[in-house]
Parts: structure tokens; sequence; C-alpha cells
């Protein structure tokens, strides 16, 4: 067989080149021999067919990309190249369109000698005299790169990088899809959010690294579990949402249906995770909407879900809630508050109330500063409002900080007029505590007050200190040096433990009042609040029992041993001028 440049019309010369002048065949030769060049030069591969589409040329590219040879093809048509992936319907618009325009271009799967498919741009044009063919010539590249490209794109577009799940904006065009569905067809679908409880915790004592590590495992875990037509994303940090279609088309069975489902993944999540080493169980507070209902939209149901999350959080965690109107209500009455609230810090509308401390002759020991919210409008506010949603969304931390000035400039106020008051408490929140820059904020707080800080106690929690006890415990004698003093408050409600009590630099014990008001009703609260007494003794800390209302619970405390005592007994909480 000849070398395909011999069969290149490019060194074929017809009779009717003789006719023209010398300069005329020596112009169209060189046209020809740059037409050969290219031909054979391209990187795109190139296939010349005759009428009846037998292949009569290929150049070294067509080699390259598709692995057959000149010899491979020459006599045999373009199927040889057939996927099988395209059906006949594709075959018929893309000879019509030859037929009628002369042209063909679009993408196309080929296959390679190997076997293996890959996608092609191409395009056919006809040329032929008179409107009937004589030849076709296709060009065609590979674009499996280019696809790939694309598809990479679109991963990093609609996925999460950490766990592989669905992003946000892939789980907003599903759910666009899946309310399409489920109004037409009359079927509910639903919203799962869920959010890990106590995340942070493990990311803040354990690391980063496990902390991902763990988010990957609950990922695996849900894909694992939950059906395929099920959508599993990620939303960031710990928030998951599932959505689940094709469910009942009665609302009371569909509901039944997701509490199964809920039920399954709370089991699921709070197995055992052996991460680095450490193992742990965590568990998952899941928030559920159903859907279609009037007016959903995408961020519509993800509020509803994220509401009922929360619900169930509130609920004590490791739960499910589902949404309903009512929620929404209580998150819009939040939401004012906490806007209340922020008001409140700047025009300085909270103040400080201070419930004495005495022993059991009636002797000043101390006071213990409650901070009070006086709202313009609707008057006093109870920290049992305002509290849990300044911790929650951060405020807690400004408010002790305000807290915490009152008071020592209060301690101050006292002593230059003449009264000398043993110590003021001050309750500090775990956040509050756990912040990078308490310390510093303390010992400016000391210095611009001028309090001797010998006379205030730092109030903190049992939870508090076992989030981090080597942490807790540098922190503590830090401000020990700077002179404070230190109280467990609501000893024995918690994690109350000798191994770190002897450990801690504490100064001072409260006993919770809810072991106070069952004294004489609940002999075990008794053993309890007798041992906390002896614990106290043996390890000498000052001791002080809260919520003492009555002479019997007074009599009590002082039988067994403690001598420090408050609640509205002696008195309620005083304001500054009322003391």
């Amino acid at each position: 067989m000849q070398k395909q440049e011999h069969r290149f019309p490019a060194n074929r010369r017809s009779a009717d080149n003789k006719s023209l002048s010398s300069v005329d065949a020596e112009s169209i030769e060189i046209k020809l021999e740059i037409y050969k060049t290219l031909f054979e030069a391209t990187s795109d591969a190139m296939m010349i067919a005759d009428e009846s589409t037998r292949i009569l040329y290929v150049n070294p590219a067509f080699t390259n990309i598709t692995g057959y040879t000149e010899q491979d093809v020459l006599g045999k048509t373009p199927k040889i190249l057939s996927s099988g992936k395209q059906d006949i319907h594709f075959y018929r618009r893309m000879w019509r369109s030859i037929t009628t325009n002369k042209r063909w271009q679009g993408e196309i799967w080929n296959k390679k000698k190997s076997g293996d498919v890959f996608p092609a741009w191409q395009t056919i044009n006809v040329i032929g005299e008179k409107g009937k063919p004589a030849h076709y010539i296709s060009v065609f590249s590979d674009i499996s790169q280019i696809k790939k490209s694309q598809a990479d794109l679109w991963t990093l577009a609609h996925y999460d990088s950490l766990t592989g799940l669905a992003n946000r904006s892939l789980l907003e065009e599903r759910i666009k899809q899946e309310l399409a569905t489920t109004i037409r067809f009359k079927i509910y679908g639903a919203l799962f959010f869920l959010d890990l409880d106590n995340f942070k915790t493990i990311n803040d004592s354990l690391g980063h690294k496990v902390g991902d590590l763990l988010l990957r495992q609950v990922a695996d875990r849900l894909r694992r579990d939950l059906r395929e037509e099920d959508m599993i994303s990620r939303l960031g940090g710990d928030e998951f949402v599932i959505v689940l279609s094709n469910l009942s088309y009665d609302k009371t069975i569909a509901s039944n249906q997701l509490k199964v489902v809920a039920e399954k993944i709370l089991d699921l999540l709070l197995m055992p995770y052996l991460l680095e080493g450490h193992e742990l169980r965590v568990s998952v507070s899941i928030g559920i909407t159903l859907f279609p209902n009037n007016g959903d939209t995408f961020d519509h149901l993800l509020k509803q879900a994220d509401t009922a999350m929360y619900a169930a959080k509130n609920s004590g965690k490791n739960t499910y809630c589902f949404f309903h109107p009512d929620m929404q209500d209580k998150v819009n009455q939040r939401l004012q508050l906490e806007k209340e609230l922020r008001n409140a810090l700047v025009h300085d509308y909270l103040g400080l109330v201070y419930q004495p401390q005495f022993n059991y002759h009636k002797q000043l020991l101390g006071y213990e500063a409650l901070v009070r919210w006086q709202h313009p409008e609707q008057g006093v506010i109870s920290p049992q409002d305002f509290i849990p949603l300044a911790e929650e969304t951060g405020l807690i931390v400004e408010i002790g900080s305000q807290v915490l000035t009152k008071a020592c400039e209060q301690w101050v106020a006292w002593h230059r007029a003449g009264k000398e008051v043993p110590h003021i408490s001050v309750n500090i929140s775990p956040k509050q505590f756990s912040a990078s820059g308490f310390i510093d904020l303390v010992n400016d707080i000391v210095r611009s007050t001028g309090v001797d800080p010998r006379h205030i106690i730092l109030e903190i929690t049992e939870g508090l200190i076992v989030q981090n006890v080597k942490g807790i415990i540098e922190k503590m004698h830090a401000l020990k040096e700077l002179g404070l003093r230190f109280s467990i408050d609501d000893f024995g409600t918690g994690y109350s433990s000798l191994s770190y009590l002897t450990r801690l630099p504490i100064d001072q014990l409260k006993i919770d009042k809810t072991f106070v008001v069952n004294l004489g009703i609940n002999d075990n609260d008794a053993v309890i609040v007798e041992t906390i007494i002896g614990m106290s003794k043996h390890l000498k800390l000052d001791l002080i029992a809260e919520g003492v209302e009555t002479w019997e619970q007074l009599e009590h405390l002082h039988r067994c041993g403690c001598d420090g005592f408050q609640g509205y007994y002696f008195s309620k909480p005083l304001g500054r001028d009322d003391i």
C-alpha cells in the first residue's frame, strides 16, 4: 500500500492544469503543498471519505487520537468509530443536517481501536459538484480533558470538599425540583436540618483535625444508611441538610415515616466514633419540615427546619422536632429581644442588684451581684428570659464585662463611703471565661476601677471546668496572682469530683438551691448536702448555701456544719440604694 502523502490530492495534477500558465501551475502547486502540510501537521484528526462514505485518507493526528492506522481504516466507513452511545435518532438528525446544509457540527462519542470511548467535537463538510457529494471531510478533536475540567469545576461549585456531600448551591437546585414534583403529584417531601451537639467543644479541645474526621464519618454513615434518592448536603460547620422525597400522599402517614427516619439517624450518629485514638459519642439535634405548603421557597423551608432544630436543642438535644408556625413567632420574638438587648448594652439599661450573704448569726459575709435589665417600655426583664439568649448570641461576653466593671466600681464606692463589704461575688459565664483576652480584661478592670481584688470573687460553674481542666486551671492561677478569689457555683449539679477539686485554686463552694429546697423532704438531697459540707470542711473551703427560704432549712444546714447562707429568709436582692 502506498504512503499517505502519495494518496493526498495535493500530489495529483489534473489534465486541466497542463493548460494553465506556468505561473498558475506553480501557484496551485504551492497551495496544494500548504494544504498537504496542514493536513499532516494539524493536531485535529482529519478523515476524507468518498461519495459512498468509504474512507480515502486520514492524517497522523487521526492515528494518534483513535489508535487506528491508515491501513486499518482505508476502504471502511466511519462506523468503525461508532461508540454505541448515540441512538438512531441522533444519526438521523446528523444526516438531515449534512444533506440539507452540507455541514454538521456537534459533540459525539467515538470509540478508539482499544475499545475506549471518548468525547469528540466533530465537524463534517460535504464537497461536491452539481449538488451531488463527491467527498466528505471530517475534522474532530478529543475533548476529554475539557469535559473533565468542566466536571471538576462543576463538582467544586456544587459539592463540599471535606465530605463530598452536596453543598448549598446543589441543595437549592434539588429543593426547587422537589417542590415542583410534590406540587404536581400532590405527594409530600421533607427537609431535615441536622446540627451536631457540642461539636465546638470537640473542635476546641481535640483540634480541627479530629473535628474534620468526625464530620467525614458522619457523612459516611448518612450516605450508607439513607436511600439513594435522598439528598444529603453539608451547609458548613457541623450543619447537615437531608432532602427526603416521595413520601406519602397523606400528611399523617408522611409524618410517621419521618419519625422513623429521624429516630434511625439519632441512633446511627450516636454510635461511638474512634478518632485519632479518641472514642467519642456525639448526639445530634434534628429539625424537620414538610413540603409543599403555600408559599414554599428554598430559603423558607431552610429557615423552618433550622427553627425546628433549635427547638430540638432547647428540648435537651439528641432529639428531633417538627416545625409549626408558633415556632416562627417565637423566633421573631427572640430576634426582637436580641435587637433590644444589644440596644440595652449601648444605652446602659443593664444594672445590678446585690443579694446579701450572711453567717448563722446574721453577720454580713458579702454580696452576690446579679444583673437586671430595666427596659424603658416593658420594665424589668427577668434574667431567665435574656441570659440564655445572651449566651447563645455571644452577647454574654460584653454583658459579663459590664457586670464585673460595675461590681468593682460599687465595692470601691462603698469602701470610700466607709462601708466595709467583705466581698462581692460576680458570675462568670463559660464563654466569657474561655475568651482569649479574659485575663487582660480583668486586669484592666481592676486597675481602672481601683478595686482591691482580694474582695472580688469570680463564680464559675462545674460545666466550664470539665471542658478543659488543664487550661482552666492555668487561667485560674493567673487570675489568682492578680488577687481575685474563686467560687464554684451550683456545686453538686454537674460533674462534682474530688479529682479536680483538689487541683483547682478555689476558695469557696456554693450548694445549689435545688438541694436546699428539698431538705426535710428528700433524704437523698439531705445526704448530698451533708457530703458537700463535709467535703468543703476537709478541703478548708468556705461554703455558701443558696436559696435558703425557711428557718427549718437554715437550722438543718447549720446542724450539718454550714455557716454561709443566702436566700429570701435573710433578704431578697437589693438595689445599691436599698442596702
